[in-house]
C-alpha cells in the first residue's frame, strides 16, 4: 500500500516505494525488500488498474535487488489471479525479524496466526509494523511507532 498511499489512492506510485527504500538505505539498513505483485512488471499501462507510475523506477529498484515479485498470472475467463502478497510480507518479516512498512493492519492474517498458533507471525504484526504518512515526497514515520509509551523510532528500528 506504499505506492497507493504516495499516489493518493488514485495511482500506483513507484516513486513512493523508492523514497522509502532510500530513507532506510540512508539510515544504514541494507536488507530492504519491497514485495510487488509481478503483474506490475507489465509495460502495457492499459492492463493495469490503477496504472503503474514511474515504471522505469521498478527496473532500477529490481536491478539493485530491492524488489521481490509475488506471483500472479492471467487465466482466460477469470482474469488476473495474484497470490496474496500480504502473506509473503508478513512471513518474510517473521522469518527475518524485520519491520513491515505499511498502513495495513493485517487483521485477517493476525486472526489466521492466532487460529494456527503461529506466534512469529502474530508477534511481527503486533510489534514490527511501522505505519507512516507522506507529505508530498517526504516519508514520515511516527517518532513513536508503538504508541506514546513504546520505544522511539531509532530504538524500534534497531531491535
Amino acid at each position: 500500500n506504499v505506492a497507493m498511499c504516495h499516489g493518493n489512492n488514485k495511482r500506483y506510485s513507484v516513486r513512493g516505494i523508492a523514497i522509502i527504500i532510500e530513507y532506510f538505505y540512508k539510515r544504514g539498513h541494507r536488507e530492504i525488500v519491497a514485495f510487488i505483485p509481478s503483474y506490475r512488471k507489465s509495460k502495457r499501462i492499459e492492463n493495469l488498474k490503477p496504472p503503474t507510475q514511474e515504471r522505469y523506477l521498478l527496473d532500477q529498484l529490481e536491478n539493485l535487488g530491492f524488489i521481490a515479485w509475488t506471483p500472479s498470472r492471467w487465466i482466460s475467463g477469470k482474469g488476473r489471479v495474484s497470490a496474496y502478497d500480504d502473506r509473503f510480507i508478513v512471513k518474510y518479516a517473521a522469518e527475518k525479524g524485520g519491520i513491515i512498512v505499511s498502513n495495513d493492519t493485517y487483521k485477517d492474517l493476525l486472526k489466521e496466526a492466532e487460529k494456527s498458533s503461529n506466534g512469529a507471525m502474530k508477534l511481527v504484526i503486533e510489534n514490527n509494523l511501522l505505519m507512516f504518512t507522506f507529505v508530498g515526497d517526504i516519508f514520515m514515520p511516527p517518532d513513536d511507532p508503538l504508541g506514546r509509551f513504546g520505544p522511539r523510532l531509532d530504538q524500534f528500528l534497531c531491535r
